[in-house]
């Protein structure tokens, strides 16, 4: 399976052999379970140091190698690396790294040391994943957080050697912003993450489900220690956050519920849904994660896989339908714990924290020419929209959901697109009126509509502009006026 459960089992196993105090800590059973675990990978490993194929099943390693196609397989290869990684030095004090291994299913070739079967596994997981990019952000991410620890067994065991450092690095560099989205991914502005922070996902973009990369780019962060990569995935928690909405009740509780997106793999819908707040973010003090979080515990929200509900087995136990990779999603939660309490800590100090869109907090527009997504707020007035259509498809129409203290209400609205939805948007929508220019180089000259007054206020700037004039939108730019009585 593209998940790669059996695959990713050798992670499982070094994360429970390292664990300090933990039941299987430093069991000599256990490591040579590691040890025959890797031999596995490697003799399963395709020719091009894949391991499956998307359009077909069978097996792509040894003896008759095939070229593996995989546009996820990251997770799979990083768990030989982590593995490596965990348990280098005690694979090789118990002299389990001279030991001769049948690394391609083949009885009519000689063994070799499992060293040697180790480095080439790794330098093949590394060539694949170096060029090889997913069709989507959650897979690219997978496939560019592994490349890190691939490199630093490498380098462990000494299979670096006739490698170009500097060349891998730079490449490595690359995928890095390309993916956190400060820079477009090398096709015509194509983004896997905007330079806003909205996940582009296939045919569209996404504000849920395999669109919240939020998480898997903090561990990005987390791997590479870049400021900068740690500020762009503030910018992604910050972006998700516009997208949160609170709904009050007369009894003083307030839910959270979140606009989903057009996209492929999301659905067409643009109903609201229930947000996925992200540790890291919350951590690091993006105030829209810490007040969701907050309000999900002060309602009685689960604190822990130990406070699921009775008869939740992956809660207790660990065992899951899926196997290994249930198993490996078990063992990252566990290795989360130990920042729980200082999530816990800062929840209980931000005191102060509010959504973008709760009474009482001031008007805007956020505004994202490259992905499409809108978001508005007037007093109680909320509106999302997503400009941009499953696949394009529908290019004269956009989403809406529109949510007052009264109603929520989903509507698709006529657009205006004379240069097609990647160049220039102008749209009106009740008492809204926006344009958007999503071109990267060029201006586009549009007539401001008449206000009430002799001037309009831009809730994207804040800037006042001539009622009826015409403006120069500049590349990237866009303008949202809340017109009074329409």
């Amino acid at each position: 399976r593209n998940n790669g459960g059996p695959i990713r089992g050798v992670a499982i196993m070094a994360k429970a052999y390292a664990m300090e105090g933990g039941r299987y800590e430093g069991d000599p059973e256990v490591l040579d379970r590691i040890a025959v675990a890797l031999d596995y990978n490697r003799r399963a490993q395709g020719s091009n140091g894949g391991f499956i194929c998307v359009h077909g099943h069978g097996w792509k390693g040894g003896p008759n190698r095939a070229k593996g196609r995989g546009v996820l397989e990251g997770r799979m290869h990083e768990a030989a690396a982590s593995a490596v990684l965990l348990t280098y030095e005690d694979l090789e004090e118990a002299g389990l790294l001279d030991e001769l291994v049948d690394d391609d299913a083949n009885p009519e070739t000689p063994k070799v040391p499992r060293r040697e079967a180790i480095r080439d596994l790794l330098r093949g997981s590394l060539s694949y994943l170096i060029v090889g990019r997913g069709h989507a952000p959650n897979q690219e991410l997978m496939n560019v957080r592994a490349l890190a620890p691939i490199y630093q067994a490498l380098q462990l065991i000494g299979g670096d050697e006739d490698l170009e450092a500097t060349e891998v690095e730079e490449q490595m560099r690359e995928r890095i912003a390309e993916i956190t989205g400060m820079k477009p991914m090398g096709r015509e502005q194509e983004y896997w993450v905007s330079p806003m922070g909205i996940s582009m996902e296939i045919g569209g973009l996404s504000l849920s489900n395999y669109g919240v990369v939020t998480e898997g780019l903090s561990e990005l962060a987390e791997v590479t220690g870049s400021e900068e990569v740690r500020q762009r995935v503030i910018t992604v928690a910050e972006a998700l956050g516009r997208f949160w909405y609170p709904v009050y009740h007369e009894d003083g509780k307030i839910d959270v519920r979140q606009m989903e997106a057009w996209s492929r793999r999301g659905g067409h819908s643009v109903r609201g849904g229930t947000p996925r707040t992200s540790q890291w973010a919350i951590l690091n003090g993006v105030e829209s994660h810490i007040r969701v979080r907050q309000l999900q515990y002060m309602q009685g929200g689960d604190v822990g896989r130990m406070n699921s509900p009775e008869g939740d087995p992956p809660a207790i136990t660990g065992y899951c339908n899926h196997g290994w990779n249930g198993a490996v999603s078990v063992m990252r939660g566990a290795r989360q714990e130990s920042k729980r309490l200082q999530m816990f800590e800062a929840l209980r100090e931000a005191k102060d924290a509010r959504l973008p869109h709760e009474k009482g907090q001031p008007d805007f527009a956020f505004v994202d020419p490259v992905s499409g997504a809108v978001a508005l707020k007037r007093g109680e007035h909320l509106v999302f929209m997503t400009l941009m259509s499953l696949d394009g498809e529908d290019r004269s129409r956009a989403g809406v959901l529109d949510v007052t203290p009264e109603a929520h209400r989903r509507a698709l609205i006529a657009i205006d697109t004379p240069h097609g939805v990647s160049e220039l948007t102008v749209a009106e929508y009740g008492p809204f009126f926006l344009a958007v220019n999503a071109n990267n180089e060029k201006d586009y000259e549009i007539e401001l509509p008449e206000g009430n007054g002799e001037s309009l206020k831009d809730l994207v700037s804040g800037e006042e502009m001539e009622a009826g004039g015409s403006l120069a939108l500049k590349p990237r730019e866009a303008v949202v006026f809340y017109l009074e009585g329409r």
